[in-house]
């Protein structure tokens, strides 16, 4: 899936890859990995996020979050403690390893 976020004020548009969908309070969120960032960025459905390509690759997942919601995520997230890594602090190795990890499923880690 890829999101498309417009910054009205700087008047640029910058489109991400989501690795992450999830819900809180019937919100969409999304965790992408910003251009010149080392880990997982949230992003959420508002005016300057839009859906660009809706297809989900074949590696996601449906599963439950700790907070009981729904989450989609991409199934090499789910190895070892990828996805916290990916979360905060910003970690440069984890990028690397989660890039690899897309690599081996023949999928190219498109916009980071």
């Amino acid at each position: 899936m890829i999101i498309k976020e417009t910054d009205r004020f700087l008047k640029t548009e910058e489109e991400h890859e989501v690795y992450v969908i999830y819900w809180v309070d019937g919100v969409r969120h999304y965790y992408i990995i910003p251009k010149g960032f080392d880990g997982f960025s949230a992003r959420r459905d508002r005016d300057n996020i839009s859906v660009v390509d809706n297809r989900i690759s074949k590696g996601f997942r449906l599963i439950r979050s700790s907070s009981g919601n729904d989450m989609l995520l991409h199934e090499a997230l789910l190895e070892g403690d990828l996805l916290d890594r990916l979360l905060e602090p910003q970690d440069p190795e984890a990028v690397q390893e989660f890039k690899k990890k897309l690599e081996l499923n023949d999928e190219k880690p498109a916009l980071f």
